[in-house]
């Protein structure tokens, strides 16, 4: 063999010229060695990220000249982006969410490459501060990585059931494009909640007798108060139902409902609901019942309070 030459083009635009790729027609340059042959070309050298063609010929030393098939290739340098559709960062759930919340229960995403396309993708599980999920339990201190399937469109199975407890927990994804770069791991932490809220009746005391001088003095705004709390996930609402003796509730305007109905307070760790003692239809046993929502959707089992107002 007498010399090898290549040329290099990006994509259907420039040839190499030996020192860039700024050349309207093919430009052959020398390779080094014949047999086995080599031509520097640091990735620096590159414009940007794309396909780029080589064509490589040789001629012996009979001045033969023989050209292998042109093959293609992509320099990628830019990392992959991944995003996770479920579950949502700072998003609570129980186990009815947590199992309709992909089409197949667990965690799922998207991710893309503009060059190379996306090989694999890869997730890590925390509970709390503690723990990863090793691929069947919470049971590895240091992190590690598991297997989605699909790429484009990725998902990893997890049902309800693999949760330990209700806490915070973190997913971390990463995916890696066809030339082998890892993204940075985009990060977000969201609640499993099994656990009900609870919430505590600040006013009126249980059992009390009210005139209206004291029952409008016993919230800030005349009414009921209290307070709410959920370890987990935290406080979505908080609810009220009044009834008159055994008879009719509160609907928001008389009592006129044959039908219990729940009506919003304000607040939520802190409550209160407005219901001045003119309210009242008449001197009567009064049932107050309260219960709290979490952000998971818990519903606490209400709370009963029963009071006498003697106007």
């Amino acid at each position: 063999m007498q010399n090898v030459e290549l040329s290099i083009r990006q994509g259907t635009g420039n040839y190499w010229n030996g020192s860039a790729f700024s050349s309207g027609s093919e430009v052959f340059v020398q390779a080094t060695g014949a047999g086995s042959w080599s031509y520097g070309l640091p990735a620096e050298n590159f414009p940007a990220d794309g396909q780029y063609t080589l064509s490589v010929r040789a001629t012996n030393n009979s001045g033969k000249t023989t050209t292998a098939s042109p093959r293609t290739f992509t320099l990628d340098t830019a990392a992959a982006a991944s995003t996770t559709t479920f579950p949502t960062a700072s998003g609570a759930y129980r186990a009815a969410t947590w199992n309709v919340g992909c089409g197949a229960a667990g965690f799922c995403g998207t991710a893309t490459d503009e060059t190379s396309g996306i090989q694999s993708v890869q997730l890590s599980i925390r509970r709390g501060t503690g723990n990863y999920w090793n691929g069947s339990t919470f049971g590895s201190a240091t992190e590690v990585w598991v297997s989605a399937t699909g790429t484009t469109t990725w998902s990893y199975a997890f049902t309800a059931s693999l949760f330990p407890a209700s806490t915070n927990y973190t997913v971390r994804v990463r995916a890696t494009d066809k030339a082998g770069t890892v993204q940075t791991p985009s990060s977000s932490t969201f609640s499993y909640d099994t656990a009900n809220p609870t919430s505590t009746v600040t006013f009126p005391g249980a059992s009390a007798v009210y005139t209206t001088a004291t029952w409008n003095a016993g919230c800030p705004t005349p009414g009921m108060c209290g307070t709410a709390s959920d370890a987990v996930s935290g406080v979505q609402k908080v609810e009220v139902s009044i009834r008159r003796g055994s008879n009719l509730y509160w609907d928001g305007t008389s009592f006129a409902s044959t039908s219990e109905v729940f009506l919003a307070a304000t607040g939520t760790t802190a409550w209160s609901f407005a219901f001045p003692a003119a309210n009242f239809p008449a001197a009567a046993n009064y049932t107050i019942r309260v219960r709290a929502t979490d952000k998971a959707g818990n519903v606490q089992s209400p709370s009963s309070r029963k009071i006498t107002f003697s106007p």
